[in-house]
């Protein structure tokens, strides 16, 4: 008797404790939650515990195209909505959003309240590009004084930490570009645009902005450290295959092989000292406005002669 009086005590203390929760907060696996403003609608998914995607929707939006980066099927992820005086706040496992009901801004924390990444400004501005009706798009951050910056793709100016630093990510000859950064704070984030962008980062805080969008998408990584940041970056856009063993070889580059005789000899010569060699390059001797008259059609030939020789030695 004693006993069944005991458990029902513990039922009505815990249907009242679940009650109180549910009333200040909601647990969704599949709904977007979604702010209104003046010039449009933002749009917060939750991917995974530690993966978020942002968008901000102008008025008059009717779909996005697909992505030309992530490719991802998600599965569904619990995770709870709290409504409070002037904010949203989202919470998952890993992290807590803050999202001012009147400006839309989004505030990124840790479950126990570090601050890891707070926008400042955002904005959507009409433009014509190529004769289409368009906006440029603008997403701008604060990041925190002491924090480094890295990523952006391949380039050639020797810079690695982007603070205080302007990058335009077209790319180039030389150039790779990818616009995905991760930051020593513990999060990365995916500028998910695919035309002209420039990459900015000063005073007054860190953005991205791009020529040519109809809406603004952004992905937040979070993660202990940044292996664990890249993780979800592949996680959302694929993990990239290795490359064949020759690949990592030792590659042979001069400016320049004028015939396929002298880059062939050059192979053998390799081959019969028996050093180590995987790839020669055949530089620009194929571009039609450097061939020099008897030079022409000499190439033509440089395949089979090629395959004629060991790959290795």
């Amino acid at each position: 008797m004693r006993s069944s009086k005991y458990c029902s005590l513990v039922l009505i203390f815990l249907s009242a404790w679940l009650a109180g929760c549910l009333s200040d907060s909601t647990a969704h696996s599949q709904e977007s939650p979604s702010v209104e403003t003046a010039d449009g609608v933002l749009r917060i998914n939750v991917l995974q515990d530690d993966i978020i995607r942002v968008s901000f929707e102008p008025r008059g939006f009717t779909s996005a195209t697909e992505s030309f980066v992530v490719d991802s099927d998600w599965e569904p992820v619990d995770y709870a909505v709290a409504e409070t005086d002037g904010a949203t706040e989202i919470t998952t496992q890993s992290l807590k959003l803050i999202v001012d009901r009147d400006t839309a801004a989004v505030r990124f924390e840790t479950r126990d309240g570090r601050l890891l990444l707070q926008e400042s400004s955002r904005a959507l501005t009409p433009t014509v590009v190529a004769e289409e009706s368009v906006y440029h798009a603008q997403q701008q951050w604060y990041l925190s004084a002491d924090s480094g910056i890295y990523g952006l793709g391949q380039h050639q100016d020797g810079v690695m930490n982007f603070r205080n630093e302007e990058v335009t990510l077209v790319q180039t000859n030389t150039v790779a570009v990818n616009p995905f950064l991760v930051s020593t704070d513990g999060f990365g984030l995916l500028w998910d645009n695919p035309s002209k962008t420039v990459f900015r980062d000063s005073d007054k805080g860190a953005s991205f902005w791009s020529e040519v969008a109809d809406h603004i998408d952004y992905y937040f990584f979070f993660g202990d450290d940044i292996d664990a940041v890249i993780s979800g970056y592949r996680e959302a856009t694929g993990a990239a295959p290795m490359l064949g063993k020759w690949a990592y070889g030792y590659w042979q580059s001069k400016e320049r092989y004028r015939t396929a005789d002298e880059l062939l000899s050059v192979a053998r010569e390799y081959r019969e000292r028996r050093i180590p060699i995987d790839n020669i390059v055949q530089d620009w001797a194929y571009w039609a406005d450097y061939r020099e008259g008897d030079e022409i059609g000499t190439w033509e030939s440089a395949g089979a002669n090629w395959s004629s020789l060991a790959f290795h030695p």
